[in-house]
C-alpha cells in the first residue's frame, strides 16, 4: 500500500525495531491497541511490516505474538533482531513486561529472545528469560536490548536501558552491557555509558557511519526525545554534540537502520490525547522515516526528508491566492513580493491534509517569518512554523495556547511553545551569503571550471558541500551546456558577456524554483550548468530548461547573427559520476556540426561508429602517409576521401567528426617545425 504515517486500524504505532536486508527493510513495530482508556503499551505485540522505499508498505500481521497473564511476557516491548551466522536462524531479543510479577516477587521487566528461519515467522524461546542481577543494575529498569555481534572482543554484546543501584530517581539512568559466547548465556558487565544524567536511557543503540560511532537513546528526562553520542571509537569516550537530538518530542524511540550506503530512522510521531491538539502528549502514534545525513568534518547528524517519499507527492496544484492580512502584495519577476509593518500574511485555501509544500522565502526587513497553516481568515487559531534566525530557533507554535478560559488572560500566552517541537538550526550559511556573496559564488563557480580542466575530481556529496558549498541532496545530477557561434558581423568580446549575462538571469530564475541547487559558469564562448533535483521533478526540468532556451533564442536585440546551441548530459544519481554527464553535454554540443545551430541537442554515451569500424585508425594512417610524399594534391585527395567516407558512415555523430578533425590537425602540426607544437595541439 502506498500511504505516508502508517497507523494500523484500531490501533497506533509504538517503538519500532528496523532492520534492513537485501534490499528490504523490516519495519517491526509495538503494536499499541488501547483497550483501555490512557493506558498505553499494555496488551503490545511486535507487528511488522516491510517497505523497499518507505512509501509502499507490506502490512505482515503479528510477528511476536504476547503471553498470557500469568507469563513474564503479558506485554512484549522493544528490542533487536540480530541473524547468527553458525545457526542460520533470526534471534530476536525483546522486552518481557508483566506488571504483576513484581507482587510476587518477580521482576517487571525481563529480556526474551524469539528465533525463526523467516523474520515473517518467529516463535519465542519459552526457556528463556534473562534479568537484571539486582546489585549492580535495577529491577525495575531491564529493557530494550540492542544486541551485536563484537569484532574487536569476539563476543555478542547487549546493551539494555537500565538504572545504576543505590543512586537518586532523576540521573541514574544508564545503558548496560552484557556480554554472550552463544546468545543464551549472558554475563553483567560494567554500564556501556553512564552520564549521570536521565531516569533512564530508553531504545539504546550503537551504529557506525563514515569514521563516526554514534550511541544513540531516548529520554523523558527535561525533555521526550532522542539523543546521540559521537566518538572515534566504539566504546569512546563519547561526546555531547552541539545539537544532540535527531528531532523534537513528536518524533521519539528513533532507532535505525542502513543498507550500507544510506542510513535511515523509524520513529513514532506522537498522538494527543482526545484527538485533540489540546489534549496532553500519548505514547505512541503514527509511523515516520526520516534518511539520516552527517556532517563529515565534525560527525554532527540530521534527519531530512526521504526523497522517495517526496516523490510520493505526484500530482501539482497551483496555488490561488484567497486573501491578504494586514499586508499588501507585489507580483516579482521571481515571485510574491509581501509587505507589512507588522504582522502580515497571504492566505491560500488547500484540500487535503497530506501534502508537501515546495516553496523559497527571502525575507529582506524581518523579526521573524515562516509558514501557517490551519489558519482562519483573522489568524486567531491556526499552527505557525516560526524561523527566528536572531536566536537560530526553528518551532512549530500553535494559537490560542493550551488551556483557555472565560478571560482573555486565562490563555497560555507564556507558554513559548505549546506544540514543543522547537529545534534550534545553523542558519549562518546564509550570513555568509549576504557578505561574502561574491567569493561564495566564486567558489561555487569553481566546479564546472574544474570540470572543464580535470575530469577526474573524485566527487562525492561531502566534496560538493564542503569545497564548493553547493546544497545538494540524494536525487539526479545532470549538467547543460550552452555554445555562442557568432555572426560574420558580430563583436565577439562584446556580445559573449551581455549574451551570457541574460542567459544565466532567465536560467537561475526559472531553474532554480524545481532544483535542490543550481550552479552556472562562463567558460569562453561556454556557459555551463549544473542541477540537482528531485527525481520526480525529472520531466519538468526538461521542459523548463526548453523554455529558457527558446526564451533566449527570441532575442534578437541581444543575440544579433550570434546563435545558440544547447547541449544536455544524461541524468546521473551519484556525485562521482557528474564527469560523465559534463562529458556528454559537450559530445551534445558537438552534434550542431550535423543538426545546425539554434538547437536543443543530444547525444549517446556510445563510442561512435567511426571507431567501432576502426575508421579513425585507418584515416589518421592514410593522411600520415600522404603528409610524408609533401605532394599538395594527394594530401588535398585523402582529406576528401576522409571527409566524404565520414559524412557517408551511416549515424555518424557531430562529436566524432570533430574529434577526427582534431586529430588530423594534431598530424598536422606534428610535421610543422614551430617551437610551440604542444600548445597548439591542446587548442
Amino acid at each position: 500500500m502506498g500511504r505516508l504515517f502508517y497507523k494500523p486500524e484500531n490501533a497506533w504505532v509504538g517503538d519500532l525495531i528496523p532492520y534492513y536486508e537485501n534490499g528490504t527493510y523490516y519495519g517491526f513495530y509495538l503494536h499499541d491497541p488501547r483497550i483501555r482508556d490512557k493506558e498505553y503499551a499494555e496488551d503490545t505485540t511486535w507487528h511488522l511490516i516491510e517497505t523497499k522505499d518507505f512509501v509502499n508498505l507490506d502490512y505482515k500481521g503479528e510477528s511476536i505474538a504476547r503471553g498470557g497473564i500469568h507469563d513474564a511476557n503479558k506485554n512484549a516491548y522493544t528490542g533487536s533482531v540480530i541473524k547468527c551466522e553458525k545457526d542460520g536462524l533470526y534471534h530476536v531479543f525483546y522486552t518481557a513486561y508483566n506488571e504483576d510479577f513484581k507482587l510476587r516477587g518477580k521482576t517487571i521487566q525481563s529480556v526474551m529472545q524469539a528465533t525463526g528461519k523467516s523474520l515473517e515467522n518467529l516463535e519465542t524461546v519459552k526457556d528463556f528469560l534473562f534479568v537484571s542481577d539486582g546489585k549492580q543494575y535495577e529491577e525495575f529498569d531491564w529493557r530494550d536490548p540492542f544486541v551485536f555481534w563484537n569484532d574487536e572482543d569476539q563476543c555478542y554484546y547487549m546493551l539494555l536501558a537500565s538504572r545504576v543501584t543505590n543512586r537518586g530517581d532523576l540521573r541514574g539512568g544508564c545503558i548496560a552491557l552484557c556480554k554472550s559466547e552463544d546468545l543464551i548465556n549472558w554475563t553483567y558487565e560494567k554500564p556501556f555509558y553512564d552520564p549521570k544524567m536521565y531516569i533512564t536511557m530508553e531504545c539504546p543503540e550503537l551504529f557506525k557511519m563514515g569514521e563516526y560511532w554514534y550511541l544513540v537513546f531516548s529520554t523523558f528526562s527535561d525533555q521526550f526525545t532522542t539523543h546521540y553520542r559521537i566518538s572515534k571509537n566504539w566504546n569512546g569516550p563519547w561526546e555531547i554534540p552541539d545539537d544532540d537530538v535527531f528531532d523534537t518530542r513528536a518524533d521519539y524511540a528513533i532507532k535505525t537502520a542502513s543498507d550500507g550506503k544510506r542510513r535511515f530512522a523509524f520513529g513514532w510521531i506522537a498522538s494527543k490525547y482526545g484527538n485533540t491538539d489540546f489534549g496532553p502528549w500519548e505514547w505512541g502514534g503514527t509511523m515516520n522515516f526520516h534518511e539520516i545525513i552527517q556532517n563529515s568534518k565534525n560527525g554532527e547528524l540530521r534527519i531530512k526528508a526521504i526523497p522517495e517519499v517526496l516523490d510520493y507527492f505526484s500530482k501539482e496544484i497551483e496555488l490561488k491566492k484567497e486573501t491578504l492580512y494586514n499586508c499588501k502584495m507585489v507580483q516579482a519577476q521571481d515571485g510574491v513580493s509581501v509587505e507589512s509593518d507588522t504582522l502580515g500574511a497571504l492566505l491560500y485555501p488547500l484540500e487535503g491534509d497530506t501534502f508537501a509544500l515546495d516553496m523559497v522565502i527571502k525575507p529582506e526587513r524581518y523579526h521573524e517569518f515562516g509558514i501557517a497553516l490551519h489558519v482562519d481568515k483573522e489568524l486567531e487559531t491556526g499552527y505557525f512554523l516560526r524561523m527566528n534566525p536572531k536566536n537560530q530557533l526553528v518551532a512549530w507554535d500553535m494559537w490560542p495556547r493550551g488551556e483557555q478560559g472565560r478571560y482573555q488572560w486565562q490563555i497560555k500566552g507564556d507558554v513559548p511553545y505549546q506544540i514543543e517541537t522547537a529545534r534550534r538550526t545553523d542558519m549562518a550559511f546564509q550570513d555568509i551569503q549576504n557578505e561574502r556573496r561574491e567569493e561564495l559564488i566564486k567558489l561555487r563557480n569553481m566546479l564546472l571550471h574544474d570540470l572543464c580542466h580535470d575530469r577526474s575530481l573524485g566527487l562525492s556529496e561531502d566534496i560538493l558541500r564542503e569545497k564548493y558549498y553547493l546544497n545538494v541532496q540524494p536525487g539526479l545530477y545532470q549538467v547543460l551546456a550552452i555554445k555562442q557561434d557568432a555572426g560574420e558581423n558580430d563583436s565577439k568580446e562584446d556580445t559573449i558577456e551581455l549574451i551570457w549575462h541574460k542567459m544565466e538571469e532567465i536560467l537561475q530564475r526559472e531553474i532554480t524554483k524545481e532544483c535542490y541547487d543550481f550552479v552556472t559558469a562562463i567558460e569562453g564562448e561556454y556557459l555551463y550548468g549544473l542541477m540537482n533535483y528531485p527525481a520526480r521533478n525529472s520531466e519538468k526540468i526538461r521542459k523548463i530548461v526548453r523554455s529558457c532556451f527558446n526564451q533566449m533564442i527570441a532575442r534578437n536585440d541581444y543575440l544579433g547573427k550570434t546563435q545558440l546551441s544547447l547541449g544536455i548530459g544524461f541524468s546521473v544519481k551519484e556525485a562521482e559520476n557528474i564527469k560523465d554527464s559534463f562529458v556528454l553535454a559537450n559530445r551534445s554540443l558537438a552534434e550542431r556540426l550535423l543538426e545546425g545551430n539554434s538547437k536543443i541537442l543530444e547525444a549517446d554515451a556510445s563510442n561512435g561508429v567511426l571507431y567501432e569500424k576502426k575508421l579513425v585508425d585507418k584515416f589518421t594512417r592514410n593522411l600520415g602517409s600522404a603528409l610524408q610524399t609533401l605532394d599538395v594534391e594527394e594530401i588535398r585527395n585523402t582529406i576528401n576521401v576522409i571527409y566524404n567516407e565520414t559524412m557517408e558512415t551511416p549515424g555518424v555523430h557531430g562529436w566524432e567528426i570533430l574529434e577526427m578533425i582534431r586529430q588530423c590537425g594534431s598530424i598536422f602540426i606534428m610535421r610543422l617545425d614551430v617551437p610551440d607544437k604542444a600548445e597548439l595541439q591542446q587548442m
